[in-house]
């Protein structure tokens, strides 16, 4: 029932596609979420429901920071939206969401289901 559900998937990719179905149009959601999808195997689904939908308006992007004390998950903020052409992307750390962040974009148009990363 679920285009991004892919060989062993991680479920919060079933709540990104769901929100993004029940999202209204001009309606912003976020999640902070593992970034695990963006290069594995099983996030080619989501990845291309993604792609597909230009679902995605802005990806931040921890690397191997921590973010929470008691979680060793390298994680990813990512903000849905509808009718994005392009992905705003930015690989920061955690002690620098209080300042302003220099996003990069790509176009919708180079990405896929291919790994992002």
């Amino acid at each position: 029932n679920f285009e991004s559900a892919r060989a062993n998937y991680d479920i919060y990719v079933l709540f990104m596609e769901k929100s993004f179905g029940v999202l209204k149009r001009g309606g912003l959601l976020s999640f902070i979420l593992p970034h695990k999808f963006l290069i594995s195997e099983f996030g080619c689904g989501v990845r291309e429901f993604l792609a597909k939908n230009g679902a995605l308006k802005e990806l931040l992007h921890f690397g191997s920071n921590m973010v929470f004390d008691e979680a060793s998950t390298y994680t990813a903020i990512t903000t849905l939206s509808h009718g994005n052409e392009e992905l705003r992307f930015a690989h920061i750390r955690p002690d620098e969401l209080d300042k302003p962040i220099a996003f990069d974009s790509i176009s919708y148009d180079e990405l896929s289901g291919d790994k992002w990363g």
